[in-house]
């Protein structure tokens, strides 16, 4: 219960709330609660001081008589869904709401901490339009990590999967984003709050969580021409999908999003993959190819799978690797295709006459589209090395040429490595580099490894070995494994960048992890002489004899020494 009171010597008016029930641990959680927000100054949130045993009660129904309360400064205003309905006629008035709440949530996000109970009644409108949150009950903050969460919120304005054991600053992600959504697409339309809400809540139920394929108003508002109601439905269906195991069901989207939002999907993988205009992040990236493979896009299920094949974002697992690779291959990605071949020839070289297909799928597909840069691409790559067709080296530089100057990073990278190795055409070290910078600034992994070895076996110029670790570093992030090994000799001998054997050995590690032979001679190496870790013979044993399983001469001489 929530009363409103005067101290009348200063005019100042509070909000004291009794509880009428017991609530275990309530009383140490708005000790971190108050701890915690009593340096945060944000007109979204109001002071609070716990105060315990404040309130006397004469009673006769148990012995306790003194009480807790909680003092909250007095916020003049209506709650949300008042102010919402009350405004129905004013357009203005329902686009600053939606607005100001949009930026009620990109601060709120950020934080360290977490609301936990977000839902109208909770949000207040200030007669200027200004929001600001009450009611701290469920509140996250840092000093609660590994606590259970003591309620879970309305059912309306929470994820449908989460239980008490999910308590952690993200908790309100999923309703800002739902009330945001609901908040934007009746300031565009607002009989939609007639149609599609009720009394206690907006456009979105728990029923509509639940059974989001069934869910009219996300098949009435999405895809909009709106671009901004867009996005924001874009970030409603993502936290929906990618929280634990929940999967939209397909059959929503085939008719409901557009292939160009499963692009924007896509792009945002990308995006985080590569570093371009973002720092590199693999989680992001796979959480967003994700959800684009899981409703269809086939450049995402092939993306999806170099990740797992990489161990990009994920543990490297190949059999899911493979599984994606067979989602894109059976909607006729050829790159998926030669990927399938690459992994089966190499558990077993019998499997190379895979590759015969996809040279006579990419000879049908040039000669139905002259301009096909995936199939001039793969087709450039089997002539290179003889996979499925006869090598022709010549000829394979030719098609990678075309496909290269058509934008094709990948095609771009290997007319790199044609000129850097003489492959089909003559040397000419200069025209590489270009070829692999152009192809490296498109974020492709393989250019910028390139780059890197180049860089380090120029002059022994020191800007040149900076250069050189730069994009080993791009690459490495991307989950190249040859780079990673590289970077990790650059700190092991200071070439471009402090000497740092702790960073040298982590390199060593995700090297070996992702199956590089010498990457694994090397971790070896640091765990027998101790150099970024404590001495472990047993495990320089152990990354000997996989490195020696696979044929590296140093170490098999390096098993005999350490016996």
């Amino acid at each position: 219960m929530v009363f409103k009171m005067k101290d009348e010597q200063s005019g100042k008016f509070y909000a004291v709330k009794c509880f009428t029930k017991e609530q275990e641990g309530r009383a140490e959680a708005y000790r971190e609660i108050t701890k915690e927000l009593k340096d945060v100054s944000s007109p979204y949130l109001v002071s609070i001081r716990y105060l315990e045993k404040e309130l006397f009660v004469d009673t006769d129904q148990t012995t306790e008589t003194e009480f807790p309360v909680l003092l909250m400064d007095w916020v003049e205003g209506k709650t949300l869904d008042k102010y919402l309905r009350e405004n129905l006629e004013d357009k203005h008035a329902l686009e600053m709401l939606a607005y100001r709440f949009s930026q009620l949530a990109q601060w709120l996000i950020p934080q360290p901490f977490a609301h936990g109970d977000l839902k109208p009644d909770n949000i207040l409108v200030h007669e200027d339009g200004t929001l600001v949150l009450v009611d701290y009950d469920g509140m996250y903050v840092p000093s609660m990590k590994g606590q259970k969460a003591r309620e879970l919120g309305s059912p309306d304005f929470r994820h449908p999967l989460r239980t008490e054991d999910d308590f952690d600053e993200h908790i309100d992600d999923f309703p800002l984003v739902s009330i945001l959504l609901s908040l934007k697409a009746i300031s565009l339309n607002p009989q939609l709050i007639d149609e599609y809400g009720t009394i206690d809540r907006l456009l979105l139920s728990e029923v509509d969580y639940q059974n989001i394929n069934k869910c009219d108003v996300i098949k009435h508002i999405f895809p909009s021409e709106d671009n901004e109601l867009n996005r924001i439905c874009s970030a409603f269906i993502i936290i929906l999908s990618s929280y634990r195991t929940v999967t939209i069901p397909t059959e929503l989207y085939s008719c409901h999003i557009s292939l160009k939002c499963l692009e924007h999907f896509f792009d945002l993988g990308e995006k985080y993959k590569k570093g371009i205009n973002a720092e590199q992040n693999g989680e992001l990236s796979v959480r967003y190819y994700k959800i684009a493979a899981e409703l269809g896009f086939t450049k995402a299920q092939y993306k999806l799978g170099v990740c797992y094949r990489d161990g990009f974002g994920v543990e490297i697992d190949i059999n899911k690797a493979l599984l994606w690779f067979n989602k894109a291959a059976d909607q006729g990605d050829i790159f998926a295709k030669h990927n399938i071949g690459c992994i089966k020839s190499t558990n077993n070289p019998l499997e190379i006459s895979v590759f015969a297909d996809i040279v006579k799928q990419a000879g049908i597909l040039l000669s139905v589209n002259k301009d096909d840069i995936e199939a001039m691409s793969i087709l450039g790559i089997c002539l290179i090395y003889g996979n499925g067709v006869e090598k022709n080296e010549e000829k394979g530089f030719s098609y990678l040429r075309q496909a290269a100057e058509k934008g094709d990073s990948n095609a771009q990278a290997y007319v790199g490595f044609c000129y850097y190795r003489g492959k089909g055409v003559e040397k000419n070290k200069e025209e590489a580099v270009k070829w692999f910078e152009i192809s490296a600034n498109q974020g492709n992994s393989s250019s910028q490894r390139a780059l890197g070895r180049y860089y380090l076996e120029t002059d022994d110029i020191e800007d040149n070995k900076k250069l050189a670790v730069n994009w080993l570093k791009k690459a490495a992030n991307q989950g190249d494994s040859i780079s990673q090994r590289l970077l990790g000799i650059c700190y092991a001998k200071g070439e471009g960048v402090k000497r740092d054997y702790n960073m040298a050995f982590r390199c060593f590690v995700e090297s070996a992890k992702r199956g590089d032979i010498r990457g694994g001679t090397l971790l070896a190496y640091f765990y027998e002489c101790g150099y970024g870790t404590i001495v472990n013979k047993d495990k320089a044993r152990y990354w000997y004899e996989k490195s020696a399983e696979k044929g590296e001469p140093y170490a098999q001489e390096a098993l005999e020494r350490i016996k």
